[in-house]
């Protein structure tokens, strides 16, 4: 007999644990129209040993930024337990009401190539050069036309990901009197906390205009709530790249 509910229930000794939201991007395909991405959520509900996880596909215009999202899975997952109280793995248990999505399915229907045949590696005969300051994160490569982000331009990404998360997630029970989706709106992570992660490189059809992108992860501390954020970087003039 497995006790999944046993990881929904704070251990006496250790007490309850902070509440701990992760928000992850990560690229899975291109189109001439529109980038696609995940958008997943991590929330350990207040709980040890079990996360509340939700899954979006992100289509993002190439030129406006407009978001269009499919929900994909949410569930729970929840560590289980013998009668003996060995651990025995995880369970997964999803909504009642959510039939989950193939993402690939929506990608081949919007005519859009898998992010694994669109990504290119970064040159490595001229490796970028990466910088970030207070104002912005920079990337040079040799002599050839730099790419920047700004914070602000950051900021605006992590509000707009805050607020859609916070009217999409599904306001599951958790451990406290306030709701899930207060949560997620209280949650607030500055840009200032954003450092760059990956640049990437990639192709896209029919498309001979294109810049990079580039993963940021956000967190005050290493203990602390996490993001990740894919953004696309801007063509900067040498006097901003060298600020």
């Amino acid at each position: 007999m497995c006790f999944a509910a046993l990881a929904l229930v704070a251990s006496p000794a250790s007490g309850s644990p902070e509440t701990s939201i992760d928000i992850h991007e990560e690229p899975v395909g291109v189109s001439e129209s529109h980038l696609f991405l995940l958008r997943v959520s991590d929330d350990n509900l207040g709980y040890h040993e079990s996360k509340r996880v939700e899954v979006f596909l992100v289509a993002i215009d190439w030129e406006t930024g407009d978001e269009q999202a499919t929900l994909i899975d949410r569930f729970v997952k929840s560590a289980d337990y013998g009668s003996d109280g060995d651990y025995q793995g995880y369970s997964i248990k999803r909504d009642s009401e959510v039939e989950p999505k193939s993402p690939h399915q929506i990608l081949v229907s919007r005519g859009a190539v898998p992010w694994l045949a669109a990504h290119r590696p970064v040159s490595v005969e001229v490796p970028p050069q990466i910088s970030a300051d207070i104002e912005a994160i920079r990337v040079r490569f040799g002599q050839n036309q730099p790419y920047q982000i700004s914070r602000a331009a950051i900021q605006r990404q992590l509000d707009r990901q805050r607020a859609f998360m916070a009217s999409n997630v599904a306001d599951h029970p958790r451990s406290s009197t306030m709701t899930t989706r207060q949560y997620f709106e209280d949650r607030q992570i500055s840009a200032s906390d954003c450092r760059p992660d990956r640049l990437l490189n990639f192709w896209v059809p029919d498309r001979t205009k294109l810049s990079f992108l580039m993963r940021v992860i956000c967190a005050a501390d290493d203990d602390g709530n996490q993001t990740s954020l894919v953004v696309q970087l801007q063509t900067a003039s040498d006097d901003e790249a060298d600020q």
